[in-house]
């Protein structure tokens, strides 16, 4: 049974499927459709709705001249059913499919469309072969070539060029020098209003050109120019404002990078909250695609435990927003267009993700913050099959159950993840073509591999407000947040000469002058750990260093060509300045990408031994899985994750791992293989938060 939010509603919960799916004016698809999807939607909830793909491009908006009778702009083989159908069409299909939905009972479902930010989306397969008339008539919109998907990237702030095209906004046609914004906001405005939709999910390409990696307008960093580099998320916070103002009854989701808020303002230059706070974002979704990264592409350090960090980097900048703005975790099936399946492939992680992303919470002063809402995506998969019901009952089941035990949540168990919003800003105008290692999202994901029970987050702000009684893992530290604030054991992410020197002191580390940068240019260096179940003597990769020394009496962890990289002091405090990518730009994970990640290993493993509440044995090496706690009332519960692909684990054989109470209680928790355990403690062992 699920439990509704503190307002009496449960979560959102949307679902997406192509608009080829349903062949033009047969209602027994509709019917089918509806009828199975009714068990995701079922309950009172926020909103509830469907997303339709009509074609991904934007040419469904922008190519509209008013005529209900005008033909979709629609180029693909995919839709080629579809191709000769009208507006109108589109207009019957989303009232037949409310039509259905109030007959089962739903008599609220909202529908909308997607479009992304890519000018085409053209791979020479079966893939992709989405050509634009927008794209052939505005290329001066799209001069970058960033992201990994093969077409052209958008470019908000580029003035229009003059045309001709009869819209339904300006018959006669643009004006040179009209702002993309504008076009965009009113024939949104115009195709809503003719074909009473509801949603505009505004998807890839939307939070600037990257995609899925590092790499950014101005490579894998920030620009030299810090006017520059705010001009992309002034002209994107723009955008949204104008979509919205222009239809304030419409719901107005945006689609996050596939990566964390940290790499999408340093790298990027899309500062997520500073958009946000431009009042046009209804839904912030998430692209928490972690088992289609994870387990068929290869893009490992965009798989579970990445995800899972850049959710919460999102929510802390939701929360951090001061806007309602409502945060979805993506709950993937299988995709309409590529060819994994991971609801029927590893529906085990897929059981993890629920449970993770459901209790993901910010701790703010006034208490938890979970997801607002799930975006279930797809519907169908690219045989034009409709998901089983069998897959579609897991889903709504465990979902369910994820999703009422987070509101029955009292507190978040494990090191809270701190993001430190006035480091990074610093850095970020200061220093904007230097990576002092900010990346925590990514180092948390690390952490996670080797057991570290990192569930929530909060801002550094805050720390001092909140109830973080079981430790934190904090990024960069430049606010000099107050260790014993924490209540446990406190890492500090970054490099040595960006990490808060108070801060760098309590873990019984010094930079000698301040800020003296031995080697500012980043590379392999041989590593060394202390933990003999760790391997030593590899090669790590490291964003530069700095010429860091350890006190006498701080417990030296992990070096590199000589130079501490993760120290601890008596005092509870350690600092770590963790592995980073050799090329941010590539999605895959070779090996050669972070080289050893051991010191990560080790990290892990010195938080769980001077953690509280619930603490995690050493996890073998070798054998990775996650472990995460939480307080329900005086109930504590356990989920543990065996989720690895590649050269750091292989999830395909079951796992063991062993926690600790602080009642005293050991409890050993099996982990099938490609699975997860979810387990509430003995009574005895909990306590009461």
């Amino acid at each position: 049974m699920q439990v509704p939010r503190s307002d009496g509603l449960l979560p959102d919960r949307f679902v997406e499927i192509d608009l080829d799916w349903f062949p033009p004016g047969d209602g027994r698809a509709v019917e089918e459709f509806v009828e199975r999807t009714v068990p995701l939607w079922a309950g009172q909830r926020g909103e509830r709705g469907v997303v339709l793909n009509t074609g991904f491009l934007v040419d469904v908006l922008t190519e509209f001249t008013g005529a209900l009778d005008q033909p979709l702009p629609l180029r693909s083989r995919r839709y080629a059913t579809w191709r000769e159908r009208s507006y109108g069409d589109l207009r019957r299909l989303a009232a037949d499919v409310r039509s259905a939905a109030a007959r089962h009972g739903i008599a609220d479902l909202r529908v909308g469309v997607l479009v992304a930010g890519v000018g085409r989306v053209l791979t020479g397969t079966d893939l992709y072969d989405l050509h634009s008339d927008w794209c052939d008539r505005h290329p001066e919109l799209y001069p970058f070539d960033l992201s990994p998907l093969p077409g052209p990237d958008l470019d908000p702030r580029v003035p229009l060029a003059a045309d001709t095209y009869p819209y339904a906004s300006r018959p006669g046609g643009v004006v040179a020098g009209t702002p993309f914004a504008e076009l965009l906001a009113d024939q949104w405005a115009a195709v809503a209003a003719a074909c009473e939709l509801d949603v505009i999910h505004l998807r890839d390409g939307f939070w600037g050109p990257m995609l899925y990696t590092r790499r950014g307008p101005y490579g894998v960093t920030a620009g030299p120019d810090p006017t520059e580099n705010a001009s992309w998320t002034v002209a994107i916070s723009d955008l949204f404002a104008a979509v919205k103002q222009r239809r304030p009854e419409s719901t107005v989701m945006a689609y996050t990078s596939g990566i964390g808020a940290t790499a999408e303002w340093r790298c990027g230059c899309v500062d997520t909250e500073a958009v946000l706070r431009g009042g046009g974002v209804d839904v912030l979704i998430d692209q928490t695609w972690g088992g289609a990264w994870q387990d068929w592409w290869d893009d490992w350090w965009k798989g579970w435990t990445n995800q899972h960090a850049n959710l919460l980097s999102h929510a802390v900048a939701v929360r951090g927003s001061g806007q309602p703005v409502r945060h979805y975790k993506l709950i993937e099936t299988w995709d309409g267009w590529e060819p994994f399946d991971t609801v029927h492939s590893v529906p085990g992680k897929l059981r993890w993700a629920m449970w993770a992303w459901s209790h993901a919470a910010v701790v703010t002063p006034t208490g938890l913050e979970v997801p607002d809402g799930a975006y279930v995506s797809w519907m169908n998969d690219k045989d034009r099959r409709l998901l089983d019901a069998e897959a579609v009952a897991f889903v709504a089941d465990e979902l369910g159950a994820a999703e009422a035990s987070a509101s029955r949540m009292t507190a978040v168990g494990g090191p809270l993840l701190v993001f430190d919003r006035a480091a990074v800003a610093a850095r970020h105008r200061d220093q904007p073509r230097v990576n002092g290692s900010e990346h925590v999202e990514d180092a948390a994901a690390l952490l996670l591999k080797w057991g570290a029970p990192i569930l929530g987050a909060t801002r550094a702000e805050w720390l001092g407000r909140v109830d973080a009684g079981n430790g934190a893992v904090v990024q960069l530290g430049g606010g000099a947040p107050d260790a014993s604030d924490a209540g446990g054991p406190v890492l500090l992410v970054g490099r040595a000469d960006a990490v808060s020197a108070e801060l760098l002191a309590e873990a019984g580390c010094a930079v000698p002058g301040g800020d003296s940068v031995a080697d500012p240019v980043p590379g392999y260096h041989r590593e060394w750990v202390a933990d003999p179940g760790v391997p030593s003597g590899g090669w790590v990769q490291l964003a530069g260093q700095t010429a860091v020394e350890a006190r006498p009496e701080a417990d030296v962890l992990a070096t590199a060509a000589g130079r501490p990289t993760l120290a601890a002091a008596g005092g509870g405090t350690a600092w770590w300045q963790p592995p980073e990518l050799a090329d941010p730009s590539n999605p895959l994970l070779p090996r050669s990408q972070y080289g050893s990640v051991a010191s990560a290993a080790v990290a892990a493993r010195w938080l769980s031994a001077h953690g509280r509440g619930v603490t995690v044995e050493p996890v073998p090496y070798p054998s990775p899985v996650t472990v995460q706690w939480w307080q329900a009332g005086d109930e504590r519960w356990v989920l543990a994750g065996n989720l690895e692909a590649g050269w750091v684990g292989d999830a395909r054989f079951a796992r063991s791992v062993v926690v600790h109470s602080d009642g005293g209680q050991r409890i050993e928790l099996d982990v099938p293989a490609e699975g997860c355990a979810v387990a509430q403690l003995p009574v005895a062992a909990a306590v009461s938060s």
